[in-house]
């Protein structure tokens, strides 16, 4: 799977896989996901990290069930992220922080509620 890597003042980047986000995980201010449930592309979303020297990394995942199973990795626990299904503004989304209790309820609720979604 390929990802975007966004630098400001830079010309995008592409990077191999998941493995440039590993390598520098240190630097990320929040991680999220839009959700496209409808989307044509045979994707469920877009994983989003951000950095707090403004870069941004971007990567599709055809399975949130995998997405969310690969976030659970322990160098990702405790960090803050951001929940965006269709039809919501940055400004209302829901926020979370990996690893923690209402992560774990709310990661469930979600996964069943989108297999609902996607199967209609």
């Amino acid at each position: 799977m390929s990802a975007i890597v966004l630098r400001p003042n830079q010309e995008p980047r592409t990077v191999k896989n998941l493995g440039w986000l590993i390598r520098n995980w240190q630097g990320i201010e929040y991680m999220g996901f839009n959700y496209y449930p409808d989307s044509k592309n045979m994707i469920d979303g877009e994983l989003i990290a951000k950095f707090r020297n403004g870069t941004t990394y971007l990567t599709d995942y055809a399975s949130l069930s995998v997405c969310w199973d690969w976030l659970n990795r322990p160098i990702f626990q405790g960090l803050p992220f951001r929940l965006v299904r269709p039809n919501q503004t940055d400004n209302n989304r829901q926020d979370f922080t990996i690893g923690d209790a209402e992560w774990k309820r709310i990661n469930r609720l979600e996964y069943a509620q989108f297999q609902k979604e996607l199967s209609l």
